[in-house]
């Protein structure tokens, strides 16, 4: 919901449509202070010669009455219509083209004559949600979107002021920010109404702490709890003045934790109150804790999710926390059960997963979240660096790219200590990348000596639209044709198949061969379990090594998403008997797996033949079976190759 600004003693004024060929501009203007024109509308009422100029306005929080005032020009006179305690009329259009008309609000006690009073408590011991006086936590919205509630940001000589009318509800949320109020003891805040304070009257307020895991799910770990005030409540609430509240933390006995605060609402009635220094505060010094609370839980799909660090997702492979070129100490300590890293003396730290660079094609934002106990000032900063080493996987090989972010106490959401911050960066801040295929290093600096971090993962936010198939045949192979054997490939000579989707039960997949930019692929759809048999040539690959394939899938992921690779030897005997001298080994991919499933793009596969355990032979290989999770794939460059290719080759684990 929009926060009207309302600044006193300013008319706001608005040109609206012709009605019966005259210009109506329409002021509402309350005793001192003048509301925006969108609290006053118009309108016509009745039909033909009869139609007149209908005008409503919003009601005005203890208005004894409202006067309606026209005049035919900025600087004419004014002419009083009516006054009523209504807040519509309908009047006869005035005979001049320029008509004004402006409704004045009038009532003794229907606003604050003075702002809230100034706050006495120390700025040590305070945490404030909104108070001119101390420095602000971030709040994502004072009046969320499904609350039942109009909010207009007052300025009552100069101090701001939160004003809810036709308060049914009201949410505050400061979700991307929760709050660890378990050192503080009450909860203050000014409170200013025009309406009545005693019973049946009831002002509620709740405060709602969302759990480990930082989301509102109705339950499993979420606790809240409501207090109600009026006149005869402790602290008591009265009418037409300010009264500070103070509510001693405690009294909302079924808060039973603290921890993650993240909403606090008001509601009942009266429907209309003026709000000042909101914040929450200590009895006692608050010393600042001496390491966090765990991070909250990451909520992404995990097949949206390309982990380095959380305990909520599948690892990427990284080779080091803090390599040995780097200025920091790192130390892995577990929060209540939850790991997070914690670096000191950190100058620069180097994240590095050379071994497995990411290929982050298809995935949208970087994700890390950060505490701190130093004082961050405005000119603080956090720097993340990217580095993508290029196709030789080498740094200082000559197409090597980097980029800096950085994160400030101006960004969103703001740097700041004692709180986690969840920092997510579209990968295309990092616009001095000139490429993400390769991404090797991950750096942290700037001016923070002393940080924690969890959950530093990539991700892709559902904005990656992928192609429905392929625009390009799958990569060329560049290995030896005399290091081969081919079931296959344009680039080799393939060895005799039987079938490459065979008449064994359960194989029910089709298979079809598409040719696109001259070069064949197999595209299997209704895939759940495929057969390519080639039991009448057995291929001897005891002198191979790994098996190479490429995939493309065109369908959506999900966690249950699977891509399994069996092979199957027969033995000496040359069939399948069920055991005997029958072997087979699978491998299977998810969205995961290192490498990872991937939709959209062509995906590089080299297995080693020694991860197939089970496999212990493969002198008579006579069948691959493919099982699937995604309905449908293509296929290219089906082959086993030996070592010596391999030690020239790319990387064992990469993407193209």
């Amino acid at each position: 919901m929009p926060v009207r600004q309302v600044m006193p003693g300013v008319s706001s004024h608005a040109a609206l449509r012709s009605v019966c060929a005259l210009s109506l501009v329409l002021c509402l203007v309350h005793p001192l202070r003048a509301l925006e024109a969108p609290h006053l509308s118009i309108g016509l009422a009745g039909e033909g010669l009869r139609q007149g100029v209908l005008l409503s306005w919003s009601a005005v929080p203890g208005t004894d009455e409202y006067r309606v005032y026209r005049k035919f020009s900025p600087q004419g006179a004014s002419e009083l219509l009516a006054t009523l305690p209504d807040t519509s009329l309908v009047l006869t259009p005035g005979s001049q083209s320029m008509t004004f008309y402006w409704v004045l609000a009038s009532g003794a006690t229907s606003w604050p004559d003075t702002p809230a009073p100034v706050p006495v408590h120390d700025p040590q011991r305070v945490i404030s949600l909104f108070s001119e006086s101390y420095f602000p936590w971030v709040v994502d919205t004072w009046s969320a979107p499904w609350d039942q509630a109009e909010l207009t940001l007052l300025d009552l000589e100069g101090n701001a002021t939160l004003l809810y009318t036709q308060l049914n509800y009201a949410g505050i949320e400061f979700i991307s920010a929760p709050l660890d109020a378990r050192l503080l003891t009450h909860l203050h805040l000014d409170v200013w109404t025009p309406g009545p304070t005693a019973a049946p009257a009831e002002f509620r307020i709740k405060l709602v702490d969302f759990g480990a895991n930082g989301v509102w799910n109705g339950g499993g770990d979420d606790v809240e709890d409501e207090l109600t005030f009026n006149e005869l409540s402790s602290p008591a609430l009265g009418s037409h003045g300010w009264y500070g509240l103070d509510i001693p933390l405690q009294d909302f006995s079924g808060l039973v934790t603290r921890e993650h605060l993240a909403q606090l609402l008001f509601s009942g009635d009266p429907d209309s109150v003026f709000v000042d220094n909101l914040y929450f505060w200590s009895e006692n010094d608050l010393q600042p804790p001496d390491q966090p609370p765990p991070a909250p839980i990451p909520q992404l799909a995990v097949q949206n999710v390309l982990s380095l660090f959380s305990d909520s997702y599948p690892a990427w492979p990284v080779d080091t926390w803090s390599a040995g070129w780097d200025q920091a100490d790192l130390e892995t300590v577990v929060l209540q059960g939850n790991p997070a890293l914690h670096y000191t003396n950190l100058s620069w730290a180097g994240i590095e997963f050379i071994g497995h660079p990411i290929d982050a094609w298809g995935l949208s934002h970087l994700h890390l979240d950060l505490w701190t106990s130093q004082e961050v000032q405005p000119d603080t900063e956090f720097v993340v660096r990217l580095v993508d080493f290029g196709g030789n996987g080498v740094y200082g090989g000559g197409d090597d790219s980097e980029h800096d972010v950085a994160w400030n106490s101006s960004s969103q959401p703001p740097l700041q200590a004692f709180s986690w911050v969840g920092i997510d960066i579209p990968l295309a801040q990092f616009s001095g990348l000139a490429a993400t295929e390769h991404l090797a290093q991950l750096l942290l600096l700037g001016d923070l000596s002393d940080c924690w971090v969890d959950n530093l993962y990539l991700y892709d936010d559902g904005s990656f639209q992928p192609p429905a198939s392929p625009l390009a045949p799958a990569p060329v192979p560049g290995l030896p044709a005399m290091h081969v054997i081919s079931l296959f490939s344009d680039s080799y000579p393939d060895v005799p198949v039987d079938a490459w989707s065979s008449d064994l039960w359960p194989d029910m997949a089709d298979v079809s061969e598409v040719v696109l930019q001259g070069n064949a692929m197999k595209l299997y759809t209704n895939l759940e379990f495929a057969v390519i048999d080639f039991a009448s040539q057995p291929i001897s690959a005891s002198g191979m090594t790994h098996i190479h394939l490429d995939l493309w899938i065109p369908d959506a992921l999900d966690s249950q998403s699977v891509v399994s690779l069996t092979l199957i030897d027969f033995g000496a005997n040359g069939v399948w008997d069920g055991g005997g001298d029958d072997v087979e080994g699978q491998l299977s991919l998810t969205p995961q797996s290192v490498p990872p499933l991937r939709r959209g793009r062509w995906l590089s596969l080299e297995l080693p033949l020694a991860d197939f355990e089970g496999l212990q032979t493969t002198d008579h290989l006579a069948r691959i079976v493919i099982t699937s999770g995604p309905d449908s794939l293509y296929l290219d460059n089906l082959y086993f190759y030996d070592g010596c290719a391999a030690r020239s080759a790319t990387p064992l684990v990469y993407f193209r």
